[in-house]
């Protein structure tokens, strides 16, 4: 026969399904994990609240590798990351502190804060 008239089929792959959205408060990731999005959408938020749930956790801060592209960026998510660390440190701080008077223990407003605090 012409392999003309009967050219062999095409594979044709299955579509794939795009990245599903990341949930920061969800379960903790293991292994490596990429966070890969468009500039302003919270990815050194997410960054610096996942560094806070994993030491809270008991990881090693040492354990983390956090990695960005550009010194200007490292420099951003170290100072968030410390920023975020220390922000954590000193609600859960506080309220340990006022635990005895519930009334008077304001509670965390942000959402990460918040999961660690429970």
């Amino acid at each position: 026969m012409n392999s003309a008239m009967h050219p062999e089929p095409v594979h044709v792959p299955e579509p794939i399904d795009g990245p599903e959205p990341f949930d920061v408060c969800g379960p903790l990731p293991t292994g490596t994990t990429v966070l890969e999005a468009s500039a302003g959408t919270g990815k050194t938020y997410t960054i610096a609240a996942l560094a806070a749930r994993f030491i809270a956790d008991g990881v090693d801060l040492g354990q983390l590798m956090m990695v960005t592209f550009s010194r200007s960026a490292t420099n951003e998510l170290r100072m968030r990351v410390r920023e975020r660390l220390v922000d954590v440190e000193g609600w859960l701080s506080r309220a340990r502190y006022q635990g005895n008077h519930p009334e008077t223990a304001a509670r965390p407003t942000d959402e990460i804060t918040q999961l660690l605090a429970t």
